[in-house]
């Protein structure tokens, strides 16, 4: 659903993003991308906006019953203990006081809010984003595992063409479930189960 359009819709004036760099502060001129700092900043002091991915609760409440129920909802999700161990990952990558994989899954499984914090990793579940009280409210759900053949199956349904061409990113950071399920032990693989039990079976995946 695009959130511009939806927001249009349902009479509601959509965030003006070209005026981002009003936010821009000095600090962000050392950061390699300036402006997605100031496109964050704006997001936070503007709109309310948290995260570059809203809970669809919080979408719903936004566009109204009207435009939830006529909207065709889909999104992709990927198995929970590969996508926890890719964010993993992706969110450490270049921090200097780098954890271990060991210390970010005891601290989900204890709670360690403040560990999280400090290193970026609170936003390492997307149950909110696809699912309301514990059901999945999109229209069609996508597998990372057949990203291909679920992205042709969209085109179909949304009667968009499609040329089958795919980007090809992060595929360094442990992309592909095998790999990363190959990086933890046994004993974590059973822990990061455990802790993303709701995903797992809600999607449809084990271990």
């Amino acid at each position: 659903m695009g959130y511009v359009g939806a927001c249009r819709d349902a009479g509601i004036t959509p965030p003006d993003w070209s005026k981002q760099w009003q936010y821009l502060r000095p600090w962000d001129l050392k950061r390699r991308k300036p402006g997605y700092a100031a496109y964050k900043r704006m997001g936070r002091e503007v709109h309310g906006i948290n995260s570059t991915h809203m809970p669809a609760a919080d979408v719903k409440n936004l566009v109204g019953e009207k435009i939830w129920r006529d909207y065709f909802k889909f999104t992709f999700e990927r198995h929970p203990v590969d996508r926890v161990i890719s964010f993993f990952n992706w969110r450490t990558r270049k921090n200097r006081d780098r954890p271990s994989i060991e210390e970010f899954i005891v601290a989900i499984e204890s709670g360690d809010k403040d560990f999280l914090k400090r290193h970026k990793l609170c936003e390492f579940s997307n149950l909110e984003n696809y699912s309301i009280n514990g059901e999945i409210c999109v229209d069609f759900m996508g597998r990372f595992e057949q990203l291909s053949q679920d992205m042709s199956k969209l085109s179909e349904l949304l009667k968009i063409k499609w040329d089958g061409w795919m980007p090809n990113e992060k595929r360094s950071l442990g992309s592909h479930t095998d790999s990363s399920m190959r990086i933890v032990n046994s004993e974590l693989r059973r822990k990061l189960s455990v802790i993303m039990e709701t995903e797992m079976k809600l999607l449809g995946y084990t271990l």
